[in-house]
């Protein structure tokens, strides 16, 4: 098992753990209060089902952490300081007001405690073994417009860089998303490619930024009939650089999917989910042809 499946099945386990408690503190806060406290105080249950609301906002985060493509190190090692600090926030109670719980109280306490610690081996675990991405993926937004940004250094001279980056009949063989790329007509400024699906489904594509050597980008003709996709407006843009004894090359991609602002706002939220491993890949393989080619 890899340290980034361990450290993912730990995450997972403590959002649904965290699911479940919150639940729980939300629906029984009157019979846990006197199940847990020898005089439970009028305001306890409201303090149960808010400590339930803070379980599934914590939930939330840990799920989102754990189902990124690439887990974490960092907000892993995070999630690990918060369960050590509820293990130790439960130390405190017993330490300075455990003679106002019950024996089933405490057990309660110890008993959800032991699995926080668990959660937070499991995850530290995986965490300590997982190394940094290479190639850096990155989203934000402009105007609604959903930006993809894939940034890998190489150690490959620039030339080589540019001819692999403009070899569109090659791009298949690095993209997920792509079976197979054609250039209909055209080399440069004006070209036009016909890029095929996983499926077949198929979309066509002009060139509409050209810079020898530099930089090119292209236009997806989503306004075609049998556009396969909900996208209203697509462009990339792949370019190469110069940083010292390496090479650099960028990809940005502007994705702007159809229907009102809150579909877009869904998509731009999903989207980095799905599209973040790929784009990864691409990078890497890109960066190995590169690198052997020299």
């Amino acid at each position: 098992m890899s340290d980034q499946s361990t450290a993912r099945k730990a995450l997972l386990a403590n959002a649904s753990f965290s699911v479940l408690t919150g639940i729980a503190c939300i629906a029984a806060a009157g019979p846990f209060a006197k199940l847990m406290l020898n005089a439970p105080p009028d305001w306890m249950p409201l303090v149960l089902r808010l400590l339930g609301i803070g379980l599934l906002s914590f939930a939330l985060i840990v799920a989102s952490i754990a189902m990124n493509h690439r887990v974490s190190r960092f907000w892993t090692l995070q999630v690990v300081q918060a369960d050590l600090g509820w293990i130790a926030g439960t130390a405190a109670l017993t330490w300075f007001y455990g003679t106002h719980f019950t024996i089933s109280g405490l057990v309660i306490l110890w008993a959800v405690a032991g699995f926080v610690a668990m959660f937070a081996i499991g995850q530290y675990r995986g965490a300590k073994g997982i190394k940094p991405a290479i190639t850096d993926v990155s989203f934000s937004t402009q105007d609604g417009t959903l930006v993809a940004t894939t940034r890998r250094k190489v150690k490959a001279p620039k030339d080589v860089v540019w001819k692999i980056i403009n070899d569109h009949p090659a791009y298949a063989d690095v993209a997920d998303n792509i079976s197979k790329v054609e250039v209909i007509e055209g080399d440069s400024l004006g070209m036009q490619r016909r890029c095929y699906g996983p499926d077949g489904e198929n979309w066509t594509e002009t060139c509409d930024l050209y810079e020898e050597g530099r930089i090119y980008g292209f236009n997806v003709h989503t306004e075609a009939e049998g556009y396969p996709y909900p996208f209203d407006t697509v462009q990339g843009r792949w370019s190469v650089d110069t940083k010292g004894i390496e090479s650099e090359f960028l990809i940005e991609i502007f994705v702007k999917a159809k229907g009102n602002a809150f579909a877009r706002m869904m998509f731009n939220k999903i989207a980095p989910y799905k599209f973040s491993g790929l784009l990864e890949r691409l990078g890497d393989r890109w960066a190995e042809r590169m690198e052997s080619t020299t």
